[in-house]
């Protein structure tokens, strides 16, 4: 009878297990990649990467990382 009562919140661990494993932020996303900071909107990333010496620019990466492209 215990087991039917807990057995949603068995799930649920589950599920809030895995959303955590999956949300986080990556510790390595590429080699040619560098994210620097927090990303207001695409312009101004690009603007931001250009001005720290990157040539090719940047990205708003998940509407929170600013990434800019390395000059390999």
């Amino acid at each position: 009878m215990a087991i039917c009562i807990f057995q949603p919140f068995f799930f649920l661990g589950i599920l809030c297990i895995a959303l955590v494993l999956t949300s986080g932020q990556p510790v390595y996303l590429s080699p040619w990649i560098n994210c620097k900071g927090p990303c207001v909107n695409e312009g101004n990333c690009n603007f931001n990467c250009n001005n720290l010496g990157y040539s090719k620019g940047g990205f708003c990466w998940s509407f929170a990382f600013c990434c800019c492209l390395r000059d390999n």
